[in-house]
């Protein structure tokens, strides 16, 4: 099952992305994500991500495969957004970038454990204050 996740688990992060629009700006991107998963998370159906599900239950055995495949896959969504979501400019964009798969890995947990609706809007939260949007960018320049 994870293997053949892995190459769907980064392109559906930018097909959530892609909901922002074209010209949106990093941070309105990584909102659009944020606020794709909190809509999905109150499906009656929705199970939470599996690679999550995978790895808590694995959470004993740090060197398992599975384990392994999961750090990779979020290791290659936080590279993709430092790449394409974290303005090269600001300190530390790859810290900021880890940062930020962090907020979204707990949203998700926050989700499928607690069903909190307000988890998206605490994640939101926390985007913002690591990535300033595009008109506070240009005040500063």
């Amino acid at each position: 099952v994870v293997e053949q996740q892995r190459p769907h688990y980064l392109a559906r992060f930018k097909y959530f992305a892609s909901f922002a629009g074209e010209n949106a700006s990093p941070q309105a991107r990584v909102r659009a994500i944020l606020q794709t998963i909190a809509k999905a998370a109150r499906s009656p159906e929705w199970k939470g991500c599996c690679y999550i599900r995978l790895a808590t239950e694995l959470a004993h055995y740090p060197g398992h495969p599975v384990r392994i495949m999961v750090a990779q896959a979020n290791a290659a969504v936080a590279e993709w957004l430092c790449e394409h979501h974290v303005p090269l400019h600001l300190p530390d964009a790859q810290a900021i970038a880890r940062q930020i798969t962090l907020i979204m890995n707990g949203m998700i947990m926050t989700q499928m454990v607690m069903h909190d609706d307000e988890a998206a809007v605490h994640a939101v939260s926390l985007v913002k204050m690591l990535l300033p949007d595009e008109l506070a960018l240009a005040q500063a320049a």
